[in-house]
């Protein structure tokens, strides 16, 4: 898969099993995690709960033994090329009682995904070296020119700034 665009759609499948002795007769989430690092951590993002129970892949109880297969479609957080580890939490909000809860997390399934993203770049800017005016916050003519350098295209809108500054240097922490 190559995005063209940012933050693209994947579908993701899982299945689970359960592994008790006894049937799970409740309704319950699963959650989709993405994760940038690697690990299921504080910095994994939730990508997604999904509803499993009746009317859901055909389950009504889940006996014990059995397995229930789901795909869903979820937006990958992502602006640039990189690596992503998906992970599946079964029953997340802890609503069916189990024998063990250690086994609710799958094992991560990574991917490299190339992004085709734009990269705006400024290319030219023309304006007055000085400026004569005995009136205050006089008015000028700017212009200027972006290109964009990436191999996808720059679709949406976005806002470009003009920056003034009383010395030679662009520093804008100090503009704030």
């Amino acid at each position: 898969m190559i995005s063209l665009q940012p933050n693209p759609l994947v579908t993701v499948s899982w299945a689970v099993t359960n592994q008790g002795v006894g049937p799970a007769r409740a309704a319950w989430w699963d959650r989709v995690w993405v994760s940038t690092n690697g690990v299921l951590d504080g910095r994994a993002m939730d990508a997604g709960d999904f509803f499993i129970g009746p009317g859901t892949a055909g389950i009504q109880n889940l006996p014990a033994g059995a397995s229930y297969r789901v795909a869903n479609t979820i937006t990958l957080p992502m602006t640039n090329s990189g690596s992503f580890t998906v992970f599946v939490q079964a029953d997340i909000f802890n609503q069916i009682y189990e024998s063990t809860k250690t086994n609710n997390v799958s094992a991560g399934c990574n991917r490299h995904i190339p992004a085709s993203t734009a990269d705006l770049a400024p290319v030219f800017l023309v304006a007055p070296a000085q400026v004569a005016s005995n009136q205050p916050n006089p008015s000028i003519t700017v212009a200027w020119g972006v290109t964009n350098q990436g191999v996808g295209a720059a679709s949406g809108g976005w806002w470009d700034t003009v920056w003034f500054s009383t010395i030679a240097s662009w520093m804008r922490n100090r503009l704030t």
